[in-house]
């Protein structure tokens, strides 16, 4: 599997998008929060309450637009989620036939190589080595469905995280590093998570924002996302942009037949 297909979801695995029909919604990023000063714990109530619960996600057409070096590549892909279960990234780069496919349930993960017919299986520690921070079923469901999450230990984001309120926005900021990184997320007045970013020395090492809102099936979410990567070995660009999606519809992922793949390691993959 080339290197990109890794770096797009293992790295940075966050899609949204809208149907033509759907109404568009910008966050507002100008403005004062709130004459209030709220806790840590208030603006987590208030973001939870601002984004319904996505019980099930149908990205069913994407694109990805990966840039490194000057040089752009573009696949298509597809993601499918049902809640705390299992989630599936497909990766179609011809003609709409899937290639590959990344399966990840809460245990454990599978890559399946649809061509050459081999899989490998692996704990997500092996995902948090690649990626050089904490990698979980839950991380990686988080940043599909727009949600905050924590990279430490603490997993209740209001212990996890100090809160600050400025002229536009909120920011979130973990307490604890995160293998010297401070994990940051940016909220909008209304609510709304607009930016996520890995900050080392108050420079970004990697980014995520959150451009364009929607309205997709009563649920207000991402309508493209832009990702930043600055680590000094490995700079990237990374642009998202759906063509249809289905939020909290009903979903049936079709399994894999391990009996038609062989077994081997995950480092013969990658």
């Amino acid at each position: 599997m080339k290197k990109i297909y890794l770096l797009i979801f293992l790295l940075i695995i966050l899609l949204s998008g809208c149907k033509t029909r759907q109404l568009a919604v910008k966050p507002k990023n100008t403005g004062t929060p709130t004459t209030q000063i709220l806790t840590t714990q208030n603006i987590v109530n208030q973001i939870d309450n601002a984004n319904k619960e996505i019980r099930t996600l149908n990205i069913s057409n994407a694109e990805a637009l990966f840039t490194k070096d000057g040089k752009t590549q573009s696949v298509r892909i597809s993601v499918r989620i049902i809640k705390d279960k299992e989630i599936n990234i497909s990766i179609l780069p011809i003609l709409g036939v899937e290639m590959f496919r990344i399966q990840l349930i809460p245990q454990r993960f599978y890559v399946f190589d649809k061509l050459n017919r081999r899989y490998c299986e692996n704990s997500y520690n092996f995902l948090s080595d690649i990626a050089q921070t904490n990698i979980t079923f839950e991380t990686i469901q988080a940043l599909l469905t727009n949600k905050l999450f924590s990279l430490t230990k603490e997993k209740n984001i209001a212990q996890a995280f100090v809160s600050q309120q400025v002229n536009d926005k909120f920011i979130l900021a973990s307490k604890e590093q995160v293998k010297e990184y401070s994990h940051i997320f940016q909220i909008s007045p209304d609510y709304m998570i607009f930016s996520t970013s890995l900050n080392r020395f108050s420079n970004d090492l990697v980014s995520v924002n959150y451009l364009m809102f929607s309205l997709v099936d009563k649920v207000i979410f991402p309508l493209s996302m832009e990702v930043d990567a600055n680590f000094p070995a490995n700079r990237f660009n990374l642009k998202i942009n759906v063509k249809k999606i289905a939020i909290n519809q009903k979903l049936e992922i079709n399994s894999i037949d391990f009996q038609r793949y062989t077994k081997v390691e995950c480092t013969k993959m990658f």
